[in-house]
């Protein structure tokens, strides 16, 4: 596919305007991690303060995302993008003054950390659903692949960058960052011209939360892919919490985990890049057979291979991620209505982060049980299986794009039916 093809949504003044605010902010989402784990150690907080700080987060995320996903398909998602980056960038620029200051307290970085995470869940399902409205069927692809290629280059560059100005400045002047990061995302984001939206007419709000669970539930290759997705990504948790203490021993300490984790990072870069280029007509179902390769890096590191080697692993091994997900981006965008598409992406998004907490749980207790190197090979199994099924299943193979661009999908069992085609029904003829 000609280069002129591949970059062609960034031509597009709005959609030019959205991949920036994306990219500054991923830049801020980057940084905040490596800042705020030492912003609690630096304070006097111990490995416990950490984790509970980095739990309040996760409790909330996991708590917003459906609100987020109803509002994102009422509101103007541009708008809804913009008061989660100006709340972001009020309370990074809030605790930088805190620490700048040394006037931080625990409770106050675990309250930050909840309000950042609740933020973030409100930009992921009105981003996929604001692309969709700016961008055409036929530039989606292309549109995903290079919002997916910006958030893991930034995820490259972020804590690197961030991890240096900790250590040189301190972790307030990386808060100060990342507030700017916010600041020029909104900037960004106030270019893309308001776009007009009918205004549907509301249900209760647990009505249309669970109007968008049924536009899930309906459909067999949606649901089926996602419980998959929430195994592989509990088994991957597992490998997060237990390579680098294997590391220690095998891999030369953090240094080696670390280029592990650059390994796998240039891995879903290259992801990214396959999806633009590559269009694979079975675009669930190929996406689910690349994300196979993820168990490698899991049997490379309990068949206690060279470090080297552990390295091409996890670069190959994180190929099939972004292919997945921009394929499942491009086949949503287009098969499930737009005003319900912000909830359906929510619970894309909740049924992922529920998954990865429970692997982050289990993965101590299941090695003092069996042994790390089993652990991870059990891990390697359920990748490959929570995989391989979804993709071998009729109704995932049969979601299909065809050569003029097209996507189309299984009808759903029992389709969710949206307050707009409710009202349109109810009209006399």
């Amino acid at each position: 596919m000609r280069r002129a093809n591949l970059l062609g949504p960034l031509a597009d003044l709005p959609f030019r305007h959205l991949w920036l605010a994306a990219t500054t902010s991923s830049v801020g989402s980057a940084f905040v991690p490596v800042a705020l784990a030492f912003a609690v150690l630096g304070i006097g907080g111990t490995a416990t303060s950490l984790g509970l700080v980095l739990l309040a987060g996760t409790v909330a995320g996991l708590a917003s995302y459906q609100v987020a996903g109803v509002l994102a398909d009422r509101l103007s998602r541009r708008n809804l993008m913009l008061t989660a980056d100006l709340v972001r960038l009020a309370v990074e620029a809030g605790v930088a003054v805190l620490l700048l200051t040394r006037s931080a307290r625990l409770w106050e970085l675990a309250v930050a950390s909840a309000l950042l995470a609740i933020g973030t869940s409100f930009e992921g399902p009105a981003s996929t659903g604001l692309v969709a409205e700016i961008v055409a069927p036929e530039g989606l692809q292309s549109a995903n692949s290079l919002l997916s290629i910006s958030n893991s280059g930034t995820s490259v560059i972020g804590p690197a960058l961030s991890g240096l100005l900790v250590a040189t400045a301190g972790p307030g002047w990386a808060f100060a960052v990342d507030a700017a990061s916010f600041a020029g995302s909104a900037v960004f984001l106030l270019r893309i011209p308001p776009l007009h939206r009918e205004p549907a007419p509301r249900q209760h709000f647990f009505a249309e939360v669970a109007v968008g669970w049924r536009e899930v539930s309906s459909r067999s290759w949606a649901w089926s892919t996602l419980i998959g997705n929430a195994f592989c990504n509990m088994a991957f948790a597992i490998f997060l919490v237990l390579g680098p203490v294997l590391a220690l021993h095998r891999l030369g300490g953090a240094g080696g985990w670390g280029l592990v984790s650059s390994g796998m990072t240039v891995g879903t870069l290259i992801s990214g890049m396959i999806a633009m280029w590559y269009r694979a007509r079975r675009l669930i179902a190929f996406g689910m057979w690349m994300v196979v390769l993820t168990a490698l890096p899991m049997l490379a590191l309990a068949a206690r291979l060279p470090l080297y080697l552990v390295v091409i692993a996890g670069a190959v091994g994180m190929l099939g991620v972004l292919v997945l997900n921009t394929n499942w981006d491009t086949a949503i965008q287009q098969v499930v209505p737009n005003e319900l598409l912000s909830r359906f992406r929510s619970y894309d998004f909740l049924l992922a982060f529920v998954a990865m907490p429970v692997g982050y749980a289990l993965a101590g207790p299941l090695q003092s049980a069996f042994g790390a190197d089993k652990v991870l090979l059990a891990c390697a199994a359920i990748a490959v299986l929570a995989s391989a099924i979804p993709a071998a299943l009729p109704a995932v193979r049969a979601v299909v794009r065809h050569r003029d661009g097209t996507i189309t999908a299984p009808p759903p069992r029992a389709r969710a039916v949206s307050p707009a085609e409710r009202e349109a029904a109810s009209e006399p003829t």
